[in-house]
């Protein structure tokens, strides 16, 4: 992901003029976990609670190979605040 690597990234959070703070935090309804290296992805997506439940991954930008490092996304039915 070219993106990545040019400082853009995605965050599990609502920005108000760019910046992310608490004064700011409007809530959000997903969680999103952080994987270092702990599994790979596709053992990830054969697990229950990623096909029941994952509703996206993507990787870092030191994701490799030899170590997979991405993050999970999580939909929740309420927003949290």
């Amino acid at each position: 992901m070219g993106w990545v690597k040019h400082g853009y990234g995605w965050c599990a959070t609502h920005f108000h003029e760019k910046h992310r703070k608490a004064d700011n935090a409007a809530g959000s309804n997903l969680i999103v976990i952080d994987f270092d290296g702990d599994t790979t992805l596709d053992a990830f997506w054969t697990t229950d609670t990623a096909k029941a439940w994952c509703i996206a991954t993507y990787t870092s930008s030191s994701h490799t190979v030899k170590q997979h490092r991405f993050r999970a996304v999580f939909a929740l039915e309420i927003e949290l605040r």
